[in-house]
């Protein structure tokens, strides 16, 4: 699902970090699109200020930003101030929360006129 996108962002020349479950298919797509393929979640978030996910359902994108018992997830990784925006084609709507702070407990409800409202006030 996020291949094509990829492909689109690293044709308009944004440097890409990519990391998928299966190493093999982040390295083939690296390898496709002059990205870096990158060992953990974790390891995407430390080198991007903002990640784009494009999974399957909201548990998965949860544990990709949040982590499990396996490791830390983007969020482990991005500095304070990044941006995840997570797109699940399931759903039909690219964002549902929003983090407002560093923690699982600082996430809440996307409101996109707050949101607007917010940055030009």
């Amino acid at each position: 699902m996020g291949a094509p996108m990829a492909r689109r962002l690293a044709a308009s020349g944004v440097a890409l970090h990519l990391y998928d479950v299966r190493p093999e298919v982040a390295e083939r797509l690296a390898a496709e699109t002059a990205a870096t393929a990158c060992p953990t979640a974790e390891a995407v978030g430390s080198a991007s200020e903002v990640v784009i996910t494009m999974l399957p359902d909201g548990a998965t994108v949860a544990r990709a930003v949040l982590g499990d018992d396996a490791g830390g997830g983007v969020a482990a990784g991005l500095a304070k101030g990044g941006i995840v925006v997570a797109i699940q084609k399931a759903l039909g709507v690219p964002v549902k929360l929003v983090g407002l702070g560093e923690g699982p407990d600082d996430l809440a409800p996307f409101e996109a006129e707050a949101f607007v409202d917010a940055l030009l006030n």
